[in-house]
């Protein structure tokens, strides 16, 4: 039990991971408050249920989000859950999927917090000839250039009951034979569970990648 609650930041809210990111750290009861860098909000967040520790930061165009940055101020964990698809252009992909996320990740350092998580991809490599796991892997690659406190990176397989499933199967599946299967709730389980017990013992630059069976395992674990 953490003496003090932690408070949390999320950028990429919205997606499959993210939406149930944000409802794991409304339940549980170490965190204390959550700051959610959105485009638009969710009907669901404007309830009861939210009211107490979900403060949302409405920024239509993420270019800017740098000018938000004092918001972060106290923050100790960032979550980063944005995701794109190649199919809707390589340009606005990779703004999406590597520009935003070192921006989020610069303010993390900004405001010193303990720790940034970003949401990869099985298989991500930055030397890839397929554009999107070529595109994670540069994403990972400048995130671990960056002096963040604590690195994590996690690697899920074929995400399940995301809308876009099929295409990314397509794309990831002609890559990696035997491709494992994760719920974005139980990569959401596992990330807050590493992360409260990376705050807890006060880790120090570490850098770890979390893969398929690294998340199922701490998912199981998780009190949430």
């Amino acid at each position: 039990e953490a003496s003090t609650g932690y408070k949390a930041a999320v950028v990429g809210g919205t997606g499959g991971v993210g939406k149930q990111l944000i409802k794991l750290l409304n339940q549980d009861e170490r965190c204390i408050e959550i700051k959610a860098l959105v485009r638009h909000t969710l009907e669901e967040w404007d309830t009861e249920e939210y009211k107490e520790k979900l403060k949302i930061i409405e920024l239509e165009n993420l270019d800017f989000m740098s000018a938000k940055a004092t918001e972060f101020e106290g923050v100790d964990l960032f979550f980063c859950c944005l995701g794109s698809r190649v199919g809707k252009g390589k340009k606005l992909f990779y703004t999406v999927d590597h520009d935003y996320p070192i921006d989020f990740a610069q303010i993390a350092v900004d405001v010193k917090a303990h720790g940034y998580y970003l949401v990869s991809s099985v298989g991500a490599k930055a030397t890839s000839w397929n554009y999107y796991l070529k595109v994670k892997g540069q994403v990972e690659k400048d995130l671990r250039a960056m002096h963040l406190n604590n690195l994590c990176i996690a690697r899920p397989g074929l995400l399940l009951e995301r809308n876009n499933d099929k295409r990314v199967a397509e794309t990831i599946g002609s890559f990696i034979p035997f491709l494992g299967k994760v719920s974005c709730y139980n990569v959401s389980k596992a990330l807050i569970e590493h992360a409260v017990d990376s705050l807890e013992k006060e880790q120090n630059k570490e850098f770890v990648i979390l893969y398929n069976k690294n998340l199922l395992a701490l998912a199981k674990e998780s009190k949430l």
